[in-house]
C-alpha cells in the first residue's frame, strides 16, 4: 500500500520483489497478482522476479539502493544481513 505514496513523492522510484511466488490463500491467483492489483497505476514501478539462484544476489543488492524487508513470519532474516554485507541500507520488521 506504501509503493503510490512513495511514487507520488518519488515518481522515479523503482520497487523489486524477490522471491517465491504463492498462491493466494482465497484460491484466486498467486501474492504476485494481489500486489500488482494493490499497486494499480503504480504497477510498471514493480517489477516481480520470482526466486533467484543464491548466486545471483549479490548483484541484485549492487543494484539496490535501499532494501525493505517486512517479514511477518521469518525468525531470522539472513537476507537483511547480505544486504548489511552488501553495504545497502535496511529497513527491516519486528
Amino acid at each position: 500500500a506504501a509503493i503510490p505514496l512513495i511514487l507520488a513523492r518519488h515518481p522515479d522510484v523503482r520497487f523489486r520483489f524477490v522471491g517465491r511466488i504463492m498462491p493466494r490463500s482465497n484460491g484466486e491467483g498467486s501474492t504476485a497478482d494481489a500486489l500488482l492489483a494493490l499497486v494499480g497505476a503504480a504497477a510498471p514501478a514493480v517489477e516481480i522476479t520470482g526466486p533467484r539462484p543464491p548466486e545471483s544476489i549479490p548483484g541484485l543488492l549492487r543494484e539496490t539502493d535501499l532494501l525493505v524487508v517486512p517479514s511477518h513470519w521469518e525468525s531470522f532474516g539472513l537476507v537483511c544481513c547480505e544486504g548489511l554485507a552488501a553495504a545497502r541500507g535496511v529497513i527491516g520488521s519486528a
